[in-house]
């Protein structure tokens, strides 16, 4: 079936212009199965297992933005640590000490701004997960969370 009435007509026309790209909406991005479907948490997020991978095509890739949070319960007595990567390069490292929304702009050194061929893959990495509700007997969640992104940007 045709999908491209859910996408925005104006993230698709950026893609081709070679503006920011919006992998959250767009439609050539590829989510590997460290992630799940997307949720109202409010907003519209993603959330992801230990590690999840974005593959997606761009001529070239400035800075990355996102926005990220993490429901894991004890995150002050023991922080959730995060690595994330470009074509399997560590751009960043930080950790989680509290819960809320986190928004980051990652510069990307200049020797990885163009990908091979034009494609590009964004992993993000996890030191740990939790579960939910996985014994919870009327609405049970025994997914393996770690953080939920959402406004996965790409900047030209």
């Amino acid at each position: 079936r045709d999908r491209a009435a859910l996408f925005d007509a104006e993230a698709r026309a950026s893609e081709d212009e070679g503006q920011v790209i919006c992998l959250d909406r767009s439609r050539e991005a590829e989510f590997d199965a460290g992630w799940y479907e997307p949720n109202i948490l409010p907003p519209v997020a993603r959330w992801m297992s230990r590690a999840g991978r974005v593959r997606f095509r761009a001529q070239s890739v400035s800075s990355i933005g996102l926005d990220l949070t993490s429901h894991i319960p004890d995150l002050s007595e023991r922080p959730l640590g995060l690595e994330l990567f470009l074509n399997g390069e560590r751009l960043c490292a930080l950790s989680l000490f509290r819960q809320g929304w986190l928004e980051l702009k990652i510069n990307v050194p200049e020797i990885l701004r163009r990908g091979d061929g034009g494609g590009f893959e964004f992993e993000i990495c996890a030191d740990r997960t939790w579960q939910p509700r996985p014994d919870a007997a009327e609405n049970p969640d025994d997914r393996e969370l770690s953080v939920a992104v959402c406004n996965l940007e790409i900047f030209p």
